[in-house]
Protein backbone atom coordinates (compact mmCIF):
# COMPACT_ATOMS: atom_id res chain seq x y z
CA UNK A 1 0.00 0.00 0.00
CA UNK A 2 0.85 3.76 -0.74
CA UNK A 3 0.48 6.60 1.73
CA UNK A 4 -3.07 7.11 0.37
CA UNK A 5 -3.75 3.63 1.30
CA UNK A 6 -2.42 3.65 4.57
CA UNK A 7 -4.15 6.68 5.09
CA UNK A 8 -7.74 5.02 3.65
CA UNK A 9 -6.95 1.86 5.83
CA UNK A 10 -6.35 3.31 8.78
CA UNK A 11 -9.49 6.18 8.72
CA UNK A 12 -11.44 3.58 7.74
CA UNK A 13 -10.53 1.52 10.81
CA UNK A 14 -11.14 3.86 13.48
CA UNK A 15 -14.33 5.00 11.46
CA UNK A 16 -15.34 1.15 11.65
CA UNK A 17 -14.56 0.81 15.45
CA UNK A 18 -15.91 3.88 17.22
CA UNK A 19 -19.44 3.37 15.89
CA UNK A 20 -19.79 -0.24 17.27
CA UNK A 21 -20.75 1.54 20.63
CA UNK A 22 -23.81 3.93 19.49
CA UNK A 23 -24.88 0.72 17.16
CA UNK A 24 -24.90 -1.30 19.98
CA UNK A 25 -26.72 1.08 22.34
CA UNK A 26 -29.01 1.87 19.63
CA UNK A 27 -29.81 -1.84 19.66
CA UNK A 28 -30.52 -2.50 22.80
CA UNK A 29 -32.83 0.92 22.84
CA UNK A 30 -34.69 -1.05 19.55
CA UNK A 31 -33.53 2.42 17.60
CA UNK A 32 -34.13 1.06 14.13
CA UNK A 33 -33.42 4.01 11.85
CA UNK A 34 -30.60 5.23 13.73
CA UNK A 35 -29.47 1.06 13.92
CA UNK A 36 -29.72 1.17 10.06
CA UNK A 37 -28.67 3.98 9.60
CA UNK A 38 -25.62 3.62 11.87
CA UNK A 39 -24.84 0.02 10.01
CA UNK A 40 -24.83 1.40 6.71
CA UNK A 41 -22.13 3.55 8.04
CA UNK A 42 -20.24 0.72 9.34
CA UNK A 43 -20.34 -0.78 6.14
CA UNK A 44 -18.74 1.91 4.14
CA UNK A 45 -16.21 1.77 6.76
CA UNK A 46 -15.79 -1.50 6.75
CA UNK A 47 -15.45 -1.64 2.88
CA UNK A 48 -13.22 0.80 3.15
CA UNK A 49 -11.14 -0.76 5.14
CA UNK A 50 -10.60 -3.85 3.10
CA UNK A 51 -11.06 -2.37 -0.24
CA UNK A 52 -8.33 -0.05 0.76
CA UNK A 53 -5.59 -3.17 1.57
CA UNK A 54 -6.49 -5.38 -1.44
CA UNK A 55 -6.89 -2.55 -4.23
CA UNK A 56 -4.61 0.34 -3.16
CA UNK A 57 -1.14 -0.24 -4.19
CA UNK A 58 0.87 0.53 -7.78
CA UNK A 59 0.17 -3.48 -8.50
CA UNK A 60 -3.48 -3.32 -7.82
CA UNK A 61 -4.25 -4.50 -11.35
CA UNK A 62 -2.78 -7.85 -10.68
CA UNK A 63 -4.61 -7.93 -7.36
CA UNK A 64 -7.69 -10.05 -6.49
CA UNK A 65 -10.64 -9.92 -8.87
CA UNK A 66 -13.32 -9.71 -6.40
CA UNK A 67 -15.27 -12.55 -7.92
CA UNK A 68 -17.50 -13.86 -4.94
CA UNK A 69 -16.68 -10.56 -2.67
CA UNK A 70 -17.74 -7.93 -6.02
CA UNK A 71 -20.57 -9.49 -6.24
CA UNK A 72 -22.52 -8.69 -2.49
CA UNK A 73 -20.44 -5.84 -1.88
CA UNK A 74 -21.26 -4.06 -5.44
CA UNK A 75 -25.17 -4.19 -4.30
CA UNK A 76 -24.52 -3.31 -0.85
CA UNK A 77 -22.60 -0.51 -1.80
CA UNK A 78 -25.77 0.87 -4.01
CA UNK A 79 -28.66 0.71 -1.88
CA UNK A 80 -26.26 2.17 1.09
CA UNK A 81 -26.57 5.65 0.09
CA UNK A 82 -30.32 5.74 -0.96
CA UNK A 83 -30.41 3.23 2.05
CA UNK A 84 -29.26 6.32 4.90
CA UNK A 85 -30.99 8.44 3.20
CA UNK A 86 -34.28 6.07 3.74
CA UNK A 87 -32.88 6.13 7.64
CA UNK A 88 -32.65 9.51 8.57
CA UNK A 89 -36.06 9.85 7.04
CA UNK A 90 -37.55 7.22 9.34
CA UNK A 91 -35.26 9.30 12.39
CA UNK A 92 -36.91 12.72 11.42
CA UNK A 93 -40.34 11.45 11.36
CA UNK A 94 -40.08 9.30 14.70
CA UNK A 95 -39.19 12.88 16.07
CA UNK A 96 -42.06 14.80 14.43
CA UNK A 97 -44.09 11.91 15.35
CA UNK A 98 -43.31 11.81 18.89
CA UNK A 99 -43.47 16.03 19.44
CA UNK A 100 -46.94 15.70 17.51
CA UNK A 101 -48.10 13.05 19.93
CA UNK A 102 -51.49 12.12 18.72
CA UNK A 103 -50.53 8.80 17.88
CA UNK A 104 -49.66 6.34 20.47
CA UNK A 105 -47.83 3.23 17.55
CA UNK A 106 -45.13 5.44 16.89
CA UNK A 107 -44.37 6.38 20.60
CA UNK A 108 -43.04 2.67 21.07
CA UNK A 109 -39.77 1.36 19.61
CA UNK A 110 -40.53 -1.63 20.75
CA UNK A 111 -44.21 -2.57 19.85
CA UNK A 112 -45.00 -4.45 16.45
CA UNK A 113 -46.37 -2.01 14.40
CA UNK A 114 -43.55 0.31 15.08
CA UNK A 115 -41.00 -2.53 14.50
CA UNK A 116 -42.55 -3.37 10.78
CA UNK A 117 -43.43 0.32 9.87
CA UNK A 118 -39.24 0.95 10.50
CA UNK A 119 -38.22 -1.73 8.52
CA UNK A 120 -40.59 -1.71 6.06
CA UNK A 121 -39.91 2.36 5.83
CA UNK A 122 -36.16 1.95 6.03
CA UNK A 123 -35.18 -0.71 3.71
CA UNK A 124 -37.75 -0.87 0.93
CA UNK A 125 -36.52 1.53 -1.46
CA UNK A 126 -32.46 -0.12 -1.23
CA UNK A 127 -33.54 -3.84 -1.67
CA UNK A 128 -35.41 -2.90 -4.60
CA UNK A 129 -32.69 -0.86 -5.82
CA UNK A 130 -30.59 -3.64 -5.34
CA UNK A 131 -32.55 -5.73 -7.14
CA UNK A 132 -33.09 -4.10 -10.55
CA UNK A 133 -29.42 -3.12 -10.80
CA UNK A 134 -29.02 -6.00 -12.68
CA UNK A 135 -30.96 -4.50 -15.76
CA UNK A 136 -28.43 -1.55 -16.14
CA UNK A 137 -25.44 -3.40 -15.01
CA UNK A 138 -23.23 -3.70 -17.98
CA UNK A 139 -20.20 -5.81 -16.61
CA UNK A 140 -20.33 -8.00 -13.22
CA UNK A 141 -17.32 -6.17 -11.26
CA UNK A 142 -15.28 -3.30 -11.74
CA UNK A 143 -12.29 -2.44 -9.68
CA UNK A 144 -11.60 1.14 -8.99
CA UNK A 145 -8.04 1.89 -7.02
CA UNK A 146 -8.69 2.65 -3.56
CA UNK A 147 -12.37 2.39 -4.01
CA UNK A 148 -12.48 -1.36 -4.74
CA UNK A 149 -15.56 -2.75 -6.18
CA UNK A 150 -18.09 -0.84 -8.02
CA UNK A 151 -20.60 -1.64 -10.55
CA UNK A 152 -20.57 -0.19 -14.47
CA UNK A 153 -23.77 0.69 -15.40
CA UNK A 154 -25.47 1.93 -18.66
CA UNK A 155 -28.68 3.48 -20.09
CA UNK A 156 -31.49 6.15 -18.66
CA UNK A 157 -32.84 3.71 -16.96
CA UNK A 158 -29.98 3.80 -14.11
CA UNK A 159 -31.58 7.20 -13.57
CA UNK A 160 -34.97 6.35 -12.72
CA UNK A 161 -33.70 2.88 -10.32
CA UNK A 162 -30.74 5.53 -8.15
CA UNK A 163 -30.18 8.87 -8.75
CA UNK A 164 -33.34 9.72 -8.89
CA UNK A 165 -34.48 8.05 -5.81
CA UNK A 166 -31.26 9.37 -3.79
CA UNK A 167 -32.66 12.88 -4.50
CA UNK A 168 -36.52 12.00 -3.67
CA UNK A 169 -35.11 10.42 -0.30
CA UNK A 170 -33.19 13.71 0.27
CA UNK A 171 -36.28 15.65 -0.40
CA UNK A 172 -38.83 13.72 2.26
CA UNK A 173 -35.87 13.92 4.73
CA UNK A 174 -35.12 17.60 4.18
CA UNK A 175 -39.05 18.27 4.52
CA UNK A 176 -39.44 16.09 7.43
CA UNK A 177 -36.24 17.87 9.50
CA UNK A 178 -38.02 20.88 8.44
CA UNK A 179 -41.02 20.03 10.56
CA UNK A 180 -39.71 18.31 13.30
CA UNK A 181 -37.04 21.46 14.45
CA UNK A 182 -40.44 24.16 13.99
CA UNK A 183 -42.69 21.70 15.75
CA UNK A 184 -39.34 21.67 18.64
CA UNK A 185 -39.24 25.09 18.78
CA UNK A 186 -42.90 26.03 18.84
CA UNK A 187 -43.43 23.59 21.51
CA UNK A 188 -40.34 24.27 23.14
CA UNK A 189 -41.68 25.00 26.86
CA UNK A 190 -43.38 22.08 26.30
CA UNK A 191 -41.00 19.29 24.84
CA UNK A 192 -39.95 17.85 28.20
CA UNK A 193 -43.29 17.31 29.56
CA UNK A 194 -44.14 15.56 25.99
CA UNK A 195 -41.36 13.24 26.18
CA UNK A 196 -42.30 12.13 30.01
CA UNK A 197 -46.19 11.55 28.61
CA UNK A 198 -45.83 9.91 25.66
CA UNK A 199 -43.78 6.83 26.84
CA UNK A 200 -40.96 8.05 24.47
CA UNK A 201 -38.18 5.98 26.22
CA UNK A 202 -36.43 9.97 25.64
CA UNK A 203 -35.32 12.37 28.03
CA UNK A 204 -34.59 15.94 26.32
CA UNK A 205 -30.46 15.34 25.81
CA UNK A 206 -31.66 11.76 24.33
CA UNK A 207 -34.28 13.71 22.03
CA UNK A 208 -31.71 16.79 21.12
CA UNK A 209 -28.88 14.50 20.26
CA UNK A 210 -31.30 12.12 17.97
CA UNK A 211 -32.33 15.85 16.25
CA UNK A 212 -28.85 17.14 15.85
CA UNK A 213 -27.24 14.00 14.04
CA UNK A 214 -30.14 13.63 11.90
CA UNK A 215 -29.79 17.45 10.30
CA UNK A 216 -26.09 16.77 10.33
CA UNK A 217 -26.83 13.70 8.33
CA UNK A 218 -29.53 15.46 6.25
CA UNK A 219 -27.42 18.60 5.76
CA UNK A 220 -24.39 16.02 4.32
CA UNK A 221 -26.50 13.89 2.27
CA UNK A 222 -28.68 16.09 0.53
CA UNK A 223 -26.38 18.63 -1.66
CA UNK A 224 -24.69 15.03 -2.64
CA UNK A 225 -27.68 13.55 -3.70
CA UNK A 226 -28.30 16.73 -5.28
CA UNK A 227 -24.69 17.09 -6.85
CA UNK A 228 -24.67 13.51 -7.87
CA UNK A 229 -27.83 13.71 -10.05
CA UNK A 230 -26.80 16.77 -11.97
CA UNK A 231 -23.69 14.56 -12.70
CA UNK A 232 -24.80 11.72 -13.56
CA UNK A 233 -27.42 13.66 -16.00
CA UNK A 234 -24.78 14.92 -17.99
CA UNK A 235 -22.87 11.82 -18.38
CA UNK A 236 -23.77 10.56 -21.90
CA UNK A 237 -23.51 6.49 -20.69
CA UNK A 238 -26.89 7.60 -18.64
CA UNK A 239 -28.19 8.77 -21.63
CA UNK A 240 -28.35 5.96 -23.90
CA UNK A 241 -31.22 4.24 -24.92
CA UNK A 242 -32.29 0.96 -23.05
CA UNK A 243 -31.05 -1.94 -25.13
CA UNK A 244 -30.60 -5.51 -22.08
CA UNK A 245 -28.69 -7.36 -24.93
CA UNK A 246 -26.17 -4.71 -25.10
CA UNK A 247 -26.02 -4.21 -22.01
CA UNK A 248 -25.45 -7.57 -21.00
CA UNK A 249 -22.92 -8.37 -23.82
CA UNK A 250 -22.09 -12.14 -22.82
CA UNK A 251 -18.73 -11.70 -24.02
CA UNK A 252 -17.90 -8.67 -21.82
CA UNK A 253 -19.86 -9.40 -18.72
CA UNK A 254 -17.51 -12.01 -16.79
CA UNK A 255 -14.33 -9.80 -16.92
CA UNK A 256 -13.29 -7.80 -13.73
CA UNK A 257 -11.97 -4.55 -15.23
CA UNK A 258 -9.52 -2.59 -13.36
CA UNK A 259 -10.06 1.48 -13.48
CA UNK A 260 -7.02 3.88 -12.23
CA UNK A 261 -10.24 6.31 -11.15
CA UNK A 262 -9.26 10.19 -9.85
CA UNK A 263 -9.09 10.48 -6.24
CA UNK A 264 -12.12 13.42 -6.82
CA UNK A 265 -14.54 10.63 -7.23
CA UNK A 266 -13.98 9.09 -3.65
CA UNK A 267 -15.55 11.94 -1.87
CA UNK A 268 -18.17 9.57 -0.53
CA UNK A 269 -15.43 7.71 1.58
CA UNK A 270 -14.35 10.99 3.00
CA UNK A 271 -18.02 11.92 4.03
CA UNK A 272 -18.71 8.46 5.70
CA UNK A 273 -15.37 8.58 7.46
CA UNK A 274 -16.30 12.35 8.63
CA UNK A 275 -20.02 11.17 9.50
CA UNK A 276 -18.87 8.46 11.27
CA UNK A 277 -17.04 10.54 13.67
CA UNK A 278 -19.83 13.07 14.08
CA UNK A 279 -21.95 9.59 15.02
CA UNK A 280 -19.02 8.80 18.16
CA UNK A 281 -18.61 12.46 19.26
CA UNK A 282 -22.84 12.58 19.37
CA UNK A 283 -23.46 9.37 21.22
CA UNK A 284 -20.25 8.16 21.75
CA UNK A 285 -18.90 10.00 24.60
CA UNK A 286 -22.31 10.93 26.61
CA UNK A 287 -23.78 9.22 29.84
CA UNK A 288 -25.22 6.67 28.37
CA UNK A 289 -21.89 5.36 25.82
CA UNK A 290 -20.08 5.54 29.16
CA UNK A 291 -22.27 3.37 31.42
CA UNK A 292 -21.64 0.58 28.30
CA UNK A 293 -17.97 1.17 28.53
CA UNK A 294 -18.00 0.22 32.23
CA UNK A 295 -20.53 -2.61 31.70
CA UNK A 296 -18.27 -4.15 28.81
CA UNK A 297 -15.27 -3.74 31.06
CA UNK A 298 -16.81 -5.85 33.76
CA UNK A 299 -17.79 -8.29 31.56
CA UNK A 300 -14.08 -8.48 30.05
CA UNK A 301 -12.81 -9.11 33.46
CA UNK A 302 -11.40 -5.63 33.96
CA UNK A 303 -13.81 -4.63 36.33
CA UNK A 304 -11.52 -4.39 39.28
CA UNK A 305 -8.79 -2.73 36.95
CA UNK A 306 -11.02 0.40 37.08
CA UNK A 307 -12.64 0.06 40.40
CA UNK A 308 -15.73 -1.65 39.27
CA UNK A 309 -16.37 -4.92 40.99
CA UNK A 310 -19.73 -5.94 39.91
CA UNK A 311 -22.20 -4.92 37.29
CA UNK A 312 -24.15 -2.94 40.48
CA UNK A 313 -21.33 -0.45 40.73
CA UNK A 314 -22.50 1.21 37.27
CA UNK A 315 -26.04 1.62 38.07
CA UNK A 316 -26.66 5.36 39.04
CA UNK A 317 -30.13 5.05 39.26
CA UNK A 318 -31.92 5.95 42.97
CA UNK A 319 -32.86 3.00 44.13
CA UNK A 320 -35.99 2.50 46.24
CA UNK A 321 -35.94 2.98 50.31
CA UNK A 322 -35.91 -0.81 51.92
CA UNK A 323 -36.58 -1.57 54.89
CA UNK A 324 -33.19 -3.15 56.29
CA UNK A 325 -32.75 -0.89 58.95
CA UNK A 326 -36.34 -0.92 60.63
CA UNK A 327 -36.08 -2.45 63.75
CA UNK A 328 -39.44 -3.72 66.03
CA UNK A 329 -40.15 -3.77 69.72
CA UNK A 330 -43.45 -4.75 71.43
CA UNK A 331 -43.46 -0.61 72.45
CA UNK A 332 -42.13 1.32 69.65
CA UNK A 333 -41.19 1.24 65.83
CA UNK A 334 -38.88 3.27 64.03
CA UNK A 335 -38.34 3.54 60.37
CA UNK A 336 -35.84 6.05 58.86
CA UNK A 337 -36.42 7.12 55.20
CA UNK A 338 -34.71 10.42 53.23
CA UNK A 339 -36.77 12.97 51.68
CA UNK A 340 -35.92 15.80 49.90
CA UNK A 341 -36.09 19.32 50.42
CA UNK A 342 -39.73 20.96 50.39
CA UNK A 343 -41.70 17.66 50.65
CA UNK A 344 -44.49 18.66 52.14
CA UNK A 345 -46.40 15.67 54.97
CA UNK A 346 -49.75 15.54 55.98
CA UNK A 347 -51.77 12.91 57.23
CA UNK A 348 -54.17 11.84 59.53
CA UNK A 349 -53.78 7.89 60.48
CA UNK A 350 -50.63 5.87 60.62
CA UNK A 351 -51.55 3.70 57.25
CA UNK A 352 -51.90 7.40 55.82
CA UNK A 353 -48.62 8.22 56.87
CA UNK A 354 -47.24 5.29 55.69
CA UNK A 355 -48.93 5.63 52.08
CA UNK A 356 -47.74 8.96 51.86
CA UNK A 357 -44.17 8.09 52.39
CA UNK A 358 -44.58 5.64 49.88
CA UNK A 359 -45.80 7.94 47.52
CA UNK A 360 -42.96 10.36 48.75
CA UNK A 361 -40.44 8.35 48.09
CA UNK A 362 -41.44 6.94 45.12
CA UNK A 363 -42.14 10.34 43.10
CA UNK A 364 -40.00 10.43 40.13
CA UNK A 365 -40.49 13.80 38.70
CA UNK A 366 -37.18 13.78 37.24
CA UNK A 367 -37.15 12.54 33.67
CA UNK A 368 -33.69 13.14 33.23
CA UNK A 369 -31.97 10.73 36.11
CA UNK A 370 -30.14 9.44 33.62
CA UNK A 371 -28.36 12.71 32.84
CA UNK A 372 -24.54 13.57 33.28
CA UNK A 373 -25.64 15.78 36.29
CA UNK A 374 -26.80 14.19 39.17
CA UNK A 375 -28.46 16.34 41.73
CA UNK A 376 -27.99 15.47 45.31
CA UNK A 377 -31.52 16.06 47.43
CA UNK A 378 -30.60 17.80 50.95
CA UNK A 379 -31.18 15.07 53.60
CA UNK A 380 -33.89 14.90 56.09
CA UNK A 381 -33.88 12.41 59.38
CA UNK A 382 -37.90 10.89 59.49
CA UNK A 383 -38.72 8.92 62.67
CA UNK A 384 -41.49 7.10 63.17
CA UNK A 385 -43.06 5.98 66.40
CA UNK A 386 -45.67 4.78 68.42
CA UNK A 387 -46.66 4.14 71.65
CA UNK A 388 -49.08 4.80 74.56
CA UNK A 389 -47.78 7.52 76.96
CA UNK A 390 -50.66 8.29 78.09
CA UNK A 391 -54.73 7.98 78.57
CA UNK A 392 -55.31 10.97 76.97
CA UNK A 393 -52.76 10.02 74.32
CA UNK A 394 -54.34 6.44 73.45
CA UNK A 395 -57.54 7.92 73.03
CA UNK A 396 -56.04 10.08 70.17
CA UNK A 397 -55.52 8.94 66.40
CA UNK A 398 -54.26 11.99 64.78
CA UNK A 399 -50.65 12.34 63.53
CA UNK A 400 -48.96 15.33 65.84
CA UNK A 401 -46.39 17.18 64.21
CA UNK A 402 -42.97 18.13 65.61
CA UNK A 403 -40.10 20.09 64.33
CA UNK A 404 -36.55 19.64 66.06
CA UNK A 405 -33.13 21.22 65.77
CA UNK A 406 -31.80 24.26 63.62
CA UNK A 407 -33.80 26.10 61.22
CA UNK A 408 -31.74 26.74 58.64
CA UNK A 409 -33.02 24.21 56.15
CA UNK A 410 -30.31 21.58 56.42
CA UNK A 411 -31.12 19.40 59.53
CA UNK A 412 -34.77 18.84 60.44
CA UNK A 413 -35.86 15.98 62.03
CA UNK A 414 -40.13 14.71 61.69
CA UNK A 415 -41.23 13.06 64.59
CA UNK A 416 -44.12 10.70 64.46
CA UNK A 417 -45.75 10.33 67.78
CA UNK A 418 -48.81 7.53 66.59
CA UNK A 419 -50.74 6.54 69.22
CA UNK A 420 -52.98 3.69 69.24
CA UNK A 421 -55.91 1.87 71.15
CA UNK A 422 -54.52 -1.13 73.63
Amino acid sequence: MNAIGNLFTGLSFIGLVILVPPFVWHIKNVNLPAVFLIFWLLFSNLTGFVDAIIWSGDDFYDQYDGRGLCDVTIKLKLGSVTGKLCAVSALSLQLFMILRANNLRFMNNRTKFKIIFDCVFCLTTPVIIMSLSYLVQGARIGVLRYYGCSGIYYSWVYLVIQSSMMLMWSLVATVLAVLTVYTYFRKKIDVKDILKCTNSGLNLKRFARLLIFSSIIILTLTPLSIYTFVGDVTTEQFRMRYNFHFIHNPLLWNYTYFVEAPLKILYFRWIDIGLSIITFLIFGIGTDAIELYKSILIRCGLGKIFRLNTLEDIDRFPSNISNDNTTKSPTNQTTKSQLSAGSNITGSTFIDGLEEFHELINDDDDDDDDDDEKVIPKVFTVDLEKGCQSEHDAESKEIEYFINGDHDGTDITYSYNITKHS
